[in-house]
C-alpha cells in the first residue's frame, strides 16, 4: 500500500492545518468578544495540538538533523530528548508564529485589498475604495 501512503499523509496534513486554522480563527473570535471561556478551550486545545505535532512531527525534523548539529561541533555535544523536543518546540512556534502572522496580516488586509480588486471587499465601502484607488 505504499501508493495509498502519500495520499493518506496529504489528507490528514490537510486536516491538521485545517483545524489549526479553525483554532486560530476561533480563539481571535473569542478574543475579540472578550468570551475568556473560550480562550482557555482553544489556548488548551492549541496546547495539545502542539505537544502532538511537537512528539510525531517535528521531533523527526529535529532527530534528522541532530547527526549534523553533532558533527558540526566535533562530537562533543551529544543532544538528548530535552535538547529534542525544546528545537522542535521552537520550530513548532516558529512556523506557528508565521503561520498566524499570515492570517492576521490577511484578515487585517481588507483595506489594501480593496484597492486591487473591482468590487467591495467585506465591510469595504465605496468611499474608502475610491479613496484607496486615488492615494496609489
Amino acid at each position: 500500500p505504499p501508493a495509498l501512503t502519500a495520499p493518506l499523509l496529504y489528507v490528514f496534513l490537510a486536516f491538521l492545518i485545517l483545524g489549526s486554522f479553525a483554532c486560530i480563527h476561533a480563539l481571535a473570535e473569542a478574543v475579540k468578544n472578550k468570551e475568556y471561556k473560550y480562550i482557555v478551550q482553544m489556548v488548551v486545545i492549541e496546547i495539545f495540538v502542539m505537544v502532538f505535532e511537537v512528539m510525531f512531527l517535528y521531533r523527526e525534523l529535529v532527530d534528522a538533523i541532530t547527526p549534523w548539529i553533532a558533527q558540526q561541533t566535533s562530537e562533543q555535544f551529544k543532544p538528548g530528548i530535552i535538547f529534542t523536543l525544546g528545537l522542535a518546540t521552537f520550530a513548532w512556534v516558529g512556523i506557528r508564529g508565521m503561520t498566524w502572522f499570515h492570517a492576521a496580516a490577511r484578515s487585517a488586509s481588507r483595506a489594501s485589498a480593496g484597492s486591487l480588486v473591482e468590487g467591495p471587499v467585506g465591510s469595504f465601502q465605496e468611499g474608502d475604495r475610491v479613496a484607496a484607488r486615488q492615494s496609489l
